[in-house]
């Protein structure tokens, strides 16, 4: 016989949402949960300790020390069939002292199957107000249980939450780190790196190439006219076109290790770990071709009826560990001639 209980039905939508939010399910075993659970079994002295949430159609052992081999492969068992069920839907400990004494439990296949005969569990409340699941006890004999019992089977489902909890804000923070981390890193505007990370990457290659004895490219590329631009189309155009532009860029050669980044305002820049100036101003030409082929209008250029690059090149071979900001101005100075030339070209430092 199995049954079915729930809570309203606007109760069990908020828990099923906090225990998505949680997301604990499926999640692989933890020995913070285990621990608790081998603590309780030896506390109680029974064979089974079990950590259970329970979802809209199942029961999921989050920690299961002593299940049979087959519950404890699949960590999971249909709801209708649980014990816990009944925790969540009185939303207070539930006790079978005698399973196969109870109509509600004789031909339920965790008894008939497994017989297992005695079960106390103890809800797994929320700081919201919700029972996500049970710390439960299972034995395969009858057992006396004191009401005592309840209330220590009770303390320690308040440590399985405040161990969730701390879980679920630690992952929290693990994300907003995580975010903290792009935003410091990452061009808001045009999704490519920035500046900050431009220039420690820069480093670091260049400290690579000292030791391996390679070379180190660097572009600078500046967006020809590109005041005008914002006069001419306005400022949400000209963050279009920047958008446009630092997605050509990226994607212009395939080249597996160049990095991109939004150096200034209309500037870019790309670093080339391990190519000479050769390849580099390659790579150059190819960008500037490929932000030509876009065909981006601007009306008021002084060098064509479409968006264009000016880019300059710089590659060196280290010879010492303060180089890499010689490799900028080098490539500065090439940016430079090639703005001063009449744009929409590439120029490579001499």
């Amino acid at each position: 016989m199995s049954e079915r209980f729930h809570t309203s039905l606007s109760d069990e939508i908020n828990r099923l949402q906090e225990l998505n939010e949680l997301d604990i399910l499926h999640t692989l075993p933890e020995e913070s949960f285990d621990r608790i659970t081998r603590i309780v079994r030896q506390v109680f002295q029974v064979p089974i300790c079990v950590i259970s949430f329970v979802t809209e159609d199942k029961q999921w052992f989050k920690s299961c020390i002593g299940l049979p081999v087959e519950l404890d492969a699949s960590r999971t068992t249909d709801r209708d069939i649980s014990f816990c069920q009944y925790v969540v839907a009185f939303k207070n400990s539930f006790v079978v002292p005698d399973a196969l004494e109870d109509e509600r439990f004789a031909n339920n296949p965790l008894v008939q199957q497994y017989g297992f005969r005695f079960y106390a569990g103890a809800p797994l409340l929320s700081e919201k107000g919700n029972v996500l699941g049970s710390l439960c006890l299972y034995d395969y004999k009858t057992r006396e249980w004191k009401t005592d019992d309840t209330t220590l089977l009770s303390e320690f489902s308040r440590w399985v939450m405040a161990e969730l909890e701390l879980r679920h804000k630690n992952q929290q923070l693990k994300q907003t780190n995580q975010k903290l981390h792009t935003l410091s890193i990452f061009d808001g505007l045009t999704g490519v790196f920035n500046r900050r990370l431009f220039d420690e990457k820069l480093k670091c290659e260049w400290e690579r190439a000292l030791s391996s004895l390679s070379s180190v490219a660097l572009i600078l590329i500046d967006i020809d006219c590109f005041k005008q631009f914002n006069d001419t189309y306005g400022h949400l155009n000209g963050d279009e076109c920047l958008k446009l532009v630092a997605k050509a860029i990226h994607s212009a050669s395939s080249f597996p290790h160049l990095l991109a980044a939004r150096y200034g305002g209309e500037e870019f820049a790309v670093l080339l770990p391990g190519l000479n100036i050769t390849e580099a101003v390659e790579i150059a030409e190819q960008i500037r071709r490929k932000v030509y082929s876009l065909q981006i209008p601007h009306q008021n250029s002084s060098t064509s009826r479409y968006v264009t690059l000016s880019l300059g090149v710089a590659a060196d071979t280290p010879s010492s560990k303060d180089g890499a900001t010689l490799l900028l101005e080098k490539a500065d100075q090439a940016l430079y001639r090639a703005k001063a030339s009449g744009r929409n070209q590439t120029t490579e430092y001499k």
